[in-house]
């Protein structure tokens, strides 16, 4: 019995706003340890507009940051819209910057970089959007 419960709770909670947040908070994380001094060179040329707005290691703190505030969300109900917003903003900013990269001929296949981030952009939209698992009505699409 105990054993189903587990196992009830687990898939609650695998498609709960907190599970998203879990991810979107890893993911930038992960992002901004790709920007820290011990993985990139923080003198670099910038490969697009946005690492030229700030230098790595900035671009780090903020990845973290937002990554961390995701989390935090997880736990704190108030903090769930600003922390997908910021997350969905910075993945926007960064998904157009290639974009732009690709429109004026700096990086002709950026565009292809730019599609994780209007993936996870999108896809964070889409999810919450349609509002939490219990508001949720699941249909069998005939």
């Amino acid at each position: 019995m105990r054993w189903e419960h587990a196992k009830r709770r687990a898939a609650r909670w695998l498609v709960s706003d907190a599970a998203g947040l879990l991810v979107l908070g890893s993911i930038s994380i992960a992002r901004g340890m790709s920007y820290t001094p011990v993985l990139v060179d923080p003198e670099r040329k910038p490969t697009h507009f946005m690492e030229s707005v700030l230098n790595p290691p900035a671009w780090a703190v903020v990845w973290i940051l937002m990554g961390l505030l995701c989390l935090c969300a997880t736990r704190v109900p108030k903090l769930v819209p600003s922390a997908v917003g910021a997350v969905v903003g910075l993945h926007s900013m960064w998904a157009l910057s290639f974009i732009f990269a690709t429109v004026f001929d700096d990086l002709p296949r950026a565009w292809v970089s730019s599609l994780g981030y209007i993936g996870i952009a999108t896809m964070t939209l889409y999810a919450y959007g349609r509002g939490q698992a219990s508001q949720v009505t699941v249909t069998d699409g005939r």
